[in-house]
């Protein structure tokens, strides 16, 4: 079945976790009390020239004559914090209309400014002790990362290798995507095509119970892509007889309709079980976002121009090496050649699985053999080169070194042929880190 898979961190191990956004900039509370008393300033000086000029229409009760400026200024300040008028009154009709259709509208609006800004400062400030208090009993014990760029990522990797516990280390980054891979895990999204019959039922229970994220387009002219497995019980070895159905109806369209899903990634990983085209269509939209881009040339077959160009890193095992490059790969020498071979083709570094040898990794400047990592009695082969994949491209949207990377990989294949079955052969997280504990 046509397989493309997209890593970004997962929820799962953080759950629970405190996702920080920074803030965007924000005026002080002080500044914006200034403000607000500039504004109540500025009416008052408003309504103290409204009386001013039609000072004929007032009369001073206390000391009689025409209003002077300082008498418009008091009945201004009079009118606007109390409800009366005090000594001066209008007398005219207008002025009175004047009162009551600009004047009161004004004072009103100087008591919302006034009581208003004084319960949103008193509150704001209790908000911000408040969270202050809260944020400094969650976060004490905990290691803060600011930036969740390559820095970032690599420290909060070290952290967890070191032993530091997900739920003592927060992120803090402005960009939703580094936060949402801040969530550190291994997320994995399926691109691919399913009939509408009982083996998509299957192939979506089992992508649940692993926790699978399937973006899947039902076809419902074909059937579901099945698999029949020959297994020699002696060795554990397999032969694999595929019927693609939907699988083989993948199209470049059905990349482009998942670009953003794909450009969001930190790693995407496809093969050649759908055609091509559209495992090319997708290692063009990754490359373009600057995503890592990861080919396992699996099932064997010849490659188009410049499609190796668009890999990171190339992941065949022996036989896929050998009819890709033309080279005998029985030994690590010989894998290392193929190894060269590819990257002079375009790979960025191969990663060439040499199953009971380990695995070959070279990027033109170095090239590291990775011994087996023995779990146990080989049981079957059959999902071993899906359990090195899966593993590899994990441990690189984690932050690992490639060659920590193909050590992470070799040993959740290690794991997996110990097992029956492709996808039940898998292991848990626990499983490989202890593995890797123990040493190959």
């Amino acid at each position: 079945m046509a397989r493309a898979f997209r890593f970004t961190p997962s929820e799962s191990r953080w759950k629970g976790q405190a996702q920080v956004h920074l803030p965007a900039r924000s005026t002080s509370a002080w500044r914006q009390l200034g403000k607000r008393v500039g504004i109540v300033l500025g009416l008052l000086l408003l309504v103290t020239l409204i009386v001013y000029f039609d000072r004929g229409a007032y009369t001073d009760h206390a000391n009689g004559g025409e209003l002077t400026f300082v008498d418009a200024l008091y009945y201004a300040t009079v009118t606007m914090t109390t409800t009366g008028y005090g000594d001066i009154t209008p007398v005219a009709q207008h002025a009175r209309l004047i009162n009551t259709l600009v004047v009161t509208p004004i004072r009103i609006a100087f008591l919302v400014l006034l009581v208003g800004t004084t319960v949103e400062v008193l509150a704001n400030e209790g908000r911000r002790a408040l969270m202050d208090s809260q944020w400094r009993k969650t976060l004490r014990n905990h290691t803060v990362v600011v930036g969740y760029g390559t820095m970032g990522q690599s420290a909060v990797g070290t952290l967890q290798r070191s032993g530091v516990p997900v739920e003592r280390i927060v992120v803090i980054d402005n960009n939703p995507q580094a936060v949402a891979a801040a969530k550190a895990g291994g997320r994995t999204h399926f691109i691919t095509r399913l009939g509408a019959d009982d083996f998509a039922k299957v192939a979506r229970q089992t992508w649940e119970q692993a926790g699978v994220i399937p973006e899947v387009t039902e076809d419902a002219d074909s059937h579901t892509g099945a698999a029949f497995i020959f297994l020699e019980a002696a060795t554990g070895n397999n032969a694999i007889i595929v019927a693609s159905g939907a699988g083989g109806r993948i199209a470049p369209s059905d990349l482009d309709a998942n670009a953003r899903l794909i450009g969001s990634a930190a790693v995407f990983v496809t093969q050649l079980e759908q055609p091509i085209p559209a495992a090319r269509r997708g290692l063009e939209i990754a490359r373009a976002a600057g995503v890592t881009t990861i080919l396992n040339p699996a099932p064997a077959a010849p490659l188009p121009d410049g499609m190796l160009a668009l890999c990171d890193y190339v992941t065949p095992n022996e036989s896929e090496a050998e009819a890709l490059t033309g080279l005998p790969v029985t030994n690590v020498a010989e894998a290392e050649a193929a190894a060269r071979a590819l990257i002079a083709n375009g790979a960025g570094a191969a990663v060439i699985t040499l199953g009971g040898q380990g695995a070959l990794f070279c990027d033109g400047r170095q090239a590291v053999h990775v011994p087996v990592f023995s779990a146990g009695r080989v049981v079957e082969t059959t999902g071993a080169g899906d359990a090195f994949n899966g593993g590899f491209a994990a441990a690189l949207a984690e932050g690992m070194t490639p060659v920590e990377a193909v050590r992470f990989g070799s040993a959740t294949a290690g794991i997996s042929v110990t097992r029956a079955g492709t996808a039940p052969s898998m292991p848990a997280r626990a499983e490989i880190d202890a593995l890797l504990a123990k040493g190959s």
